[in-house]
């Protein structure tokens, strides 16, 4: 295979199936968004089910 006198050499197929260390960093970043949002939600629902369980007490405690 000749163009004007060159010889071409064929186009190797690069393999593109690894991931970047960009790519891997900004997953990670994500991934601990994500957890963090989700502790979060923990921590607000067990404050907030700590907090019924003391209302519902003194509600159910007999006046003296």
């Amino acid at each position: 295979m000749e163009v004007r006198g060159k010889k071409v050499i064929p186009y190797k197929r690069i393999n593109h199936k690894g991931s970047t260390m960009v790519e891997t960093l900004v997953s990670f970043v994500v991934l601990f968004i994500v957890l963090a949002a989700l502790y979060n939600i923990v921590v607000f629902s067990s404050e907030l089910y700590l907090r019924s369980v003391d209302t519902s007490r003194l509600q159910q405690k007999p006046d003296i």
